[in-house]
């Protein structure tokens, strides 16, 4: 257990982070993205300790974690798959700060110990759910419009799905295709201009774990027989 663990005070317990919570993971310039994740926090019964699940574009991993002082924590993923020859950087690595008065989870994230390298931001709510959530911004100027727009849409675009209409399926196709293009082209070439390298963090922005993992496979069935001198 860290030295800080160690020297916890009843007055200095963290509050529990255990539910679900999602939110983005992204490099330190703000620009590249490794897309939506999703945990799931348990905590064991000691209380200084907590294990969970989660799951991002790159695929599913276990968590276990530690609570430290002031509501800090370190946890670590370990993968149940191994990654793909283009994710050499892989999220192994978090420590963040739980802020219960606002609901979020903020932190950095690395590949190990003593190099971290993004930063992660997390709140409570289901990943299916995040990308239509109202900014910070539209919270502060109309917090109760906010909230009703955020549950309209969220509603409208759990309607769509199930009634599988054919607009869901055409705006669907629209963004695969567009995704696939500009992953292929990034990952492939590098090059992409600045216009093109935001779209393609925008869609990853707005794209479940799953259906970014599943895109990318198209995007890399396309080059994956390509020969590099």
């Amino acid at each position: 257990m860290p030295e800080e663990a160690s020297s916890i005070t009843p007055g200095s317990w963290p509050l529990p982070i255990s539910g679900t919570w999602s939110g983005y993971c992204v490099s330190s310039n703000d620009i590249d993205t490794y897309g939506l994740m999703q945990i799931i926090i348990t905590s064991s019964r000691e209380y200084s300790v907590f294990v969970g699940s989660g799951v991002d574009a790159i695929g599913s991993f276990d968590i276990h974690g530690e609570y430290l002082m002031d509501n800090h924590f370190e946890a670590t993923f370990t993968r149940k798959h191994a990654p793909g020859r283009v994710d050499p950087i892989v999220p192994t690595i978090c420590i963040g700060k739980a802020d219960m008065e606002s609901r979020v989870i903020s932190g950095e994230w690395g590949v190990e110990k003593g190099h971290l390298i993004g930063k992660i931001t997390l709140r409570p709510i289901p990943v299916q759910f995040y990308p239509f959530r109202y900014s910070n911004h539209r919270e502060d100027s109309n917090s109760a419009r906010a909230r009703w727009s955020f549950a309209c849409a969220a509603v409208l675009n759990q309607v769509r799905r199930r009634l599988w209409s054919w607009s869901y399926f055409k705006d669907r196709f629209i963004t695969q295709r567009r995704y696939t293009e500009l992953y292929r082209r990034r990952y492939l070439s590098d090059v992409l201009s600045n216009v093109e390298s935001k779209e393609l963090s925008a869609c990853e922005r707005s794209l479940s774990p799953v259906d970014t993992r599943f895109y990318r496979s198209i995007a890399r069935s396309h080059y994956s027989a390509c020969i590099h001198l």
